[in-house]
């Protein structure tokens, strides 16, 4: 038994004649063409066949060494035309190589990448492009590769990509060639790659190299200023401005931060990043006030930063005023003196002030008067706080005043502030009395004194009235009634005195004198008017100036006693108090209290005039 070991080329012939295998039969009467061959093992009938007469090999189809380089099969040789005994051997065939197969790069057609960072050295490794030749390396130089770079499939920047990168021919490692990968600048780069085998075949791929970022970039705001007005009035969370900047990186490197560094001690404000957009918003954090010092106009420092490199920007916020304060005065109410009703019109009265914490328009005033104040439009003030009277006061219509003043800011909407004055008027004897009623009294002829007359359906009294204050008034009621007197024929008057008043300062601007009109008759109704002139009255004595007008009247009886208080005229005679009037005053019983004592029947109101003829008969008048 033994082993043949063959050696053949890649055969592209069908039947290609590969060995020839002879057997011997040692047997001295052996027929020698009495053998018979046959193959058996790999690749037997099928690859290969045997002729078994003349013991050749044959390949049946074309031999890849690629595929299969070794083929082990064994060859029986069999005696008496196969049908004797059997001898065999081990064939070995040993596919020798041709150069039938260019070089392969692995990562192609689409997975040749690259990464190098910017600004890396020469030198640098980029990639690794492998390719692999299926022929035998080990015999002759089939599988010999050799690397170069031969273009660009695409230019995507100032420098060519076989400049900036080389390749190890023999490994095939792509480096950096040249210092100055800028990725700003050129940011990728496509390379064609060829190796050759040692037979001349050929493979290329293309190669696309990626320059990765790194962080050589400084970011900058686009704008070189910033300035911006702000309403007072905004509302927390407002949007100021927004602001932009640049940095040439990319990913993280080129991602931005925005923050106030500077001008904000009490944090008014804030930023709101945008990283990747590379933009910031300044906003509103908390209410401004125009009216703090310091909150007119913020300097602001803001910054804006990548993960290694910064820059500043100055900016400036104007804070514009709102009308946020009323006007405000000091003191808000004044309490004024009484001022005589009859000051003249253009006397000044009260000067106000008012204030306003905000400024231009917003703090210019206007003074006016509520007219809910002032109906009849008594006052006016003017611009400088001054209140004046504008026209003539009446204590009767209006005896206390409540002015209302209105200091009203020009801001947009204005805004009003409001003061108060209080102001009392003084009586001025400025009003005659008057009678409370038209009276029409009726007297009945024929009847037998006293006759008590009735002014109207209701009352026996004749009242008047005085519109100005207690101190000038005296209300004196009277009480009318007629009877006959034959002493002198002359009429009778009866003084009713009101008991109320116990001051007798100014009577005599209040005196109310009524007197009889028409003719003698006795029997006439008579009407009562009212004296206006009354003399003045140098004395505050009621006593000694009625003691010295019933003196005149006694002297002079034939003048009507116009300056007494009051003086009602009656018909008849028959009075139980007598007479009181000056007409009869004459008359009266001197030096006794009787003529007097008659008064208490009237009541207690005519105690002190019996009290004032005491007094007088007393007296040197």
């Amino acid at each position: 038994v033994h082993i043949s070991s063959f050696q053949v080329f890649r055969s592209y012939i069908c039947y290609f004649k590969i060995a020839t295998f002879c057997a011997s039969d040692p047997d001295n009467d052996a027929d020698q063409e009495a053998l018979r061959y046959s193959l058996h093992g790999q690749g037997a009938e099928s690859e290969f066949i045997i002729d078994e007469v003349t013991g050749k090999i044959y390949a049946q189809r074309t031999l890849d060494r690629e595929a299969r380089a070794v083929w082990r099969f064994v060859v029986l040789a069999t005696d008496e035309g196969g049908e004797g005994l059997t001898g065999f051997t081990d064939v070995i065939i040993n596919v020798w190589d041709i150069n039938d197969n260019a070089p392969i790069f692995a990562c192609a057609p689409d997975s040749c990448h690259g990464d190098v960072s910017e600004n890396s050295p020469p030198g640098t490794s980029v990639m690794e492009m492998t390719a692999t030749d299926l022929d035998d390396a080990a015999v002759g130089q089939n599988a010999m590769l050799a690397y170069r770079i031969v273009g660009n499939a695409a230019l995507n920047g100032a420098n060519s990509g076989a400049d900036v990168f080389s390749i190890n021919p023999a490994t095939g490692t792509v480096s950096v060639a040249m210092s100055g990968l800028d990725r700003e600048q050129t940011d990728s780069y496509v390379l064609v790659v060829e190796a050759r085998d040692g037979g001349g075949m050929i493979g290329t791929a293309t190669a696309t190299i990626h320059v990765t970022d790194i962080n050589d970039h400084v970011p900058r705001f686009l704008d070189r200023t910033c300035s911006v007005r702000i309403p007072e009035s905004s509302e927390p969370n407002t949007l100021i401005i927004e602001l932009a900047a640049e940095d040439a990186d990319a990913g993280e490197n080129g991602q931005l931060t925005f923050s106030v560094v500077a001008g904000d001690p009490e944090q008014k404000f804030y930023m709101v990043s945008h990283r990747q957009e590379q933009r910031g918003t300044l906003r509103l954090k908390k209410h401004l006030d125009y009216e703090r010092p310091g909150e007119q106009r913020f300097n602001l420092t803001i910054k804006v930063e990548d993960m290694q490199y910064s820059s500043l920007l100055h900016c400036t916020l104007e804070i514009e005023d709102c009308n946020d304060h009323m006007p405000v005065f000091i003191p808000h109410f004044i309490q004024l003196p009484a001022v005589r009703e009859d000051v003249a019109p253009g006397t000044n009265v009260a000067s106000v002030a008012a204030s306003d914490l905000d400024s231009g328009l917003n703090r210019e005033i206007t003074y006016s008067i509520a007219s809910e104040s002032d109906p009849y439009h008594l006052f006016s003030v003017d611009q400088s706080g001054l209140v004046t009277v504008a026209s003539e006061l009446d204590r009767e219509k209006v005896a206390q005043h409540h002015l209302v003043i209105l200091a009203t800011d020009h801001g947009t909407p204005p805004l009003t502030g409001t003061a108060t004055i209080q102001m009392a008027l003084l009586d001025v004897n400025d009003n005659g009395p008057e009678f409370e009623a038209a009276y029409a009294p009726i007297v009945w002829e024929n009847v037998l004194g006293p006759q008590v007359v009735r002014l109207n359906q209701s009352s026996t009294l004749l009242k008047a009235v005085d519109r100005d204050s207690e101190e000038n008034v005296l209300l004196l009621g009277i009480f009318l009634y007629t009877r006959w007197r034959s002493y002198k024929g002359l009429k009778e008057g009866v003084y009713h005195v009101s008991a109320h008043h116990d001051g007798w300062e100014d009577i005599r601007e209040n005196v109310l004198n009524y007197d009889e009109e028409g003719g003698g008759e006795e029997d006439q109704v008579r009407t009562a008017t009212i004296r206006r002139d009354v003399p003045p009255c140098c004395s505050p004595d009621l006593a000694r100036y009625l003691c010295e007008i019933i003196r005149d009247a006694d002297q002079h009886p034939e003048t009507a006693p116009f300056d007494s208080l009051q003086v009602f005229s009656t018909e008849g005679g028959g009075s139980l108090a007598g007479s009181l009037s000056s007409f009869s005053s004459a008359g009266l019983e001197e030096g006794t209290a009787a003529g007097h004592e008659c008064l208490k029947e009237w009541g207690p109101r005519f105690e002190k005039l019996k009290a004032l003829y005491e007094r007088a008969e007393g007296s040197d008048l």
